[in-house]
């Protein structure tokens, strides 16, 4: 289902089928908790060691940059005499571990390049040939020994913290997630257990508040 299906649906459910310009809820309200629940059940897929299939997008285009001599990146300082590249990624989740990336490469997966640590990348020595490695600090990809022609732009599989930060989304888009019923079903019972307003008892009391109000004698009288 697209995201966009997802957040009307949820909204039909908790609006009880009917969504009139009274509602209660905001679109973007919706989307929140269907990205932020999302985000829950990749982490449970984790930790029970489910398959993370369903969650992963492909995006392309990431752009490779030459980064010559000392750089630093989040606070992590990279010197070297060997040329170091970077790949500038979407925000990935980051509670579960390498599993959030399935293939960081050349375009077509016609070449992927291995994770390791950063300090396997920094003190480990000179990569066999033609072994490209990476390892990941915040939303960079830092790498050496990639090809030096060819390669301006990488394609990453991974697992985003937040889907709709890919390069390009609409909300017309599949939303990748493995059971779009499950996560709906989470976030209307997230929803109606938050306390929705009624608001058929809010009106009754304002009209009651208004009448006691009326008949109140006036002081000055």
């Amino acid at each position: 289902m697209t995201l966009k299906e997802i957040i009307y649906s949820i909204w039909e459910k908790v609006e009880g089928f009917v969504i009139t310009d009274d509602t209660r809820f905001e679109y973007s309200y919706i989307k929140h908790k269907v990205i932020q629940w999302n985000q829950s059940l990749i982490r449970e897929h984790y930790d029970n060691k489910m398959p993370l299939d369903g969650f992963y997008q492909t995006i392309a285009c990431n752009e490779v940059e030459c980064m010559k001599g000392t750089c630093v990146i989040d606070g992590v300082t990279f010197t070297d005499d060997t040329i170091y590249y970077t790949i500038e990624l979407p925000s990935l989740h980051k509670g579960i571990g390498y599993s959030n990336i399935a293939y960081l490469g050349l375009n077509g997966y016609d070449g992927k390049i291995d994770r390791v640590s950063i300090l396997e990348l920094m003190y480990s020595g000179e990569w066999t040939a033609g072994r490209a490695r990476y390892t990941i600090v915040g939303d960079k990809a830092v790498t050496k020994k990639i090809p030096t022609t060819g390669f301006k732009s990488a394609l990453l599989v991974g697992i985003l913290n937040d889907p709709t930060a890919a390069d390009g989304w609409t909300d017309d888009d599949e939303f990748p997630t493995p059971s779009a019923a499950k996560l709906e079903l989470l976030v209307v019972k997230d929803i109606m257990s938050s306390g929705m307003p009624d608001l058929r008892h809010d009106a009754q009391i304002a009209l009651q508040q208004q009448t006691q109000q009326r008949q109140q004698p006036n002081e000055e009288e």
